[in-house]
């Protein structure tokens, strides 16, 4: 006699639906464009490993922040659009004009307190901000191997 088992009812996966979009905007390029942003803003990203990012025209990189081995410090990820390796941020959305200006988002030699640094001058603030928007939860680590192949494939053909 074969048994039969109730299975339980599938309930959507809210936040992998959500990377899956993301990842459909970037492809059909439906996200904002180089020459469509301002220096010193926020952005939404769809990107890698940051939800939001300052825009740094110089670099064309936004100032992310990161965690990594459970350490939170800032990063930057190129726009999808920059030619060369790490490209994967793809802005999506104007949220504000950060409280930064382009001498404090830029990467230079600076001094404070007597020592010498490479780096952001205000490095603590803008972690500090961009901590305000990022959320901690790293979509792309819940992808399917498959799916995180897919996805880097994308990023290197870049068309």
């Amino acid at each position: 006699m074969e048994r039969k088992v109730k299975s339980a009812p599938v309930k959507p996966n809210v936040k992998l639906e959500a990377i899956r979009k993301a990842v459909r905007d970037v492809k059909q390029k439906n996200y904002l464009k180089m020459d469509q942003l301002k220096a010193g803003y926020l952005y939404k990203l769809n990107a890698r490993r940051a939800g939001y990012g300052i825009w740094l025209p110089q670099r064309q990189s936004f100032a992310t922040s990161r965690i990594k081995a459970r350490q939170n410090f800032l990063s930057e990820e190129s726009h999808y659009d920059h030619e060369g390796w790490g490209a994967t941020a793809a802005p999506v959305e104007e949220i504000e004009k950060s409280p930064f200006d382009a001498k404090d988002i830029n990467v230079i030699d600076y001094e404070e307190s007597g020592s010498k640094y490479f780096g952001y001058p205000k490095y603590k603030e803008i972690l500090e901000y961009l901590n305000k928007f990022e959320p901690r939860e790293h979509f792309f680590e819940l992808l399917s191997d498959e799916e995180q192949a897919e996805i880097r494939a994308s990023w290197l053909k870049k068309g």
